[in-house]
């Protein structure tokens, strides 16, 4: 199949059809939800033997398949805007500290409809994803139950964010805003002005 690069060097004459993946940007106006490209409760006792070994498991292969349906999602797409800016920010907030803490790309685009065990995906086996969460609980000044992470196969990115949003505001000393908590309890610092001796 050619591109546009090789319908320039080429004798014939018209344009050069377009890639599948570029195809599926134009025609798909939002973006389908991540899926997983195996049943981990079926794996194969090969796949099982060679599970947490990066680069001959099925782990390798699983996150290629993922990369690949996160470049085939279409650049503009943004159906988190529909959730209001707060949610927007909260998972904007959440998708960086997962991209910092488990590798995913710079340009990868995790939305609301995305099942939340793909995104907190940790491909190596190792502590990552519990730093990751570690992270975000800091990030959002809120110490969420282990049933909630346990959760995370069962429930879409978008819930998991809601479900962070809202505890962070139920939460003795969230931000009114969901930024930055304030600190509780005594910091050391009197209010106002410094006595003078």
């Amino acid at each position: 199949m050619r591109d546009g690069a090789s319908c320039l060097h080429s004798d014939t004459l018209g344009p050069a059809p377009l890639r599948p993946n570029v195809l599926h940007k134009m025609s798909s106006p939002t973006a389908n939800p991540l899926r997983w490209g195996v049943d981990w409760n079926n794996l194969r006792p090969m796949q099982r033997l060679f599970m947490w070994l990066p680069l001959v498991g099925p782990q390798r292969r699983i996150y290629r398949d993922l990369l690949g349906q996160l470049k085939a999602r279409p650049e503009d797409a943004d159906a988190w805007k529909a959730l209001g800016p707060e949610v927007r920010d909260g998972a904007r907030r959440v998708t960086q500290i997962l991209k910092d803490y488990l590798g995913w790309p710079h340009s990868a685009v995790f939305l609301p409809q995305d099942p939340a065990d793909i995104p907190f995906w940790d491909r190596t086996g190792g502590l990552a994803a519990t730093e990751a969460i570690m992270a975000i609980e800091e990030d959002f000044a809120v110490k969420m139950p282990e049933d909630f992470w346990l959760s995370l196969p069962k429930i879409t990115f978008g819930e998991a964010v809601t479900r962070l949003l809202h505890a962070a505001k139920a939460e003795p000393g969230a931000s009114p805003n969901g930024g930055p908590a304030r600190r509780s309890g005594n910091s050391g610092v009197s209010e106002g002005p410094p006595s003078v001796s």
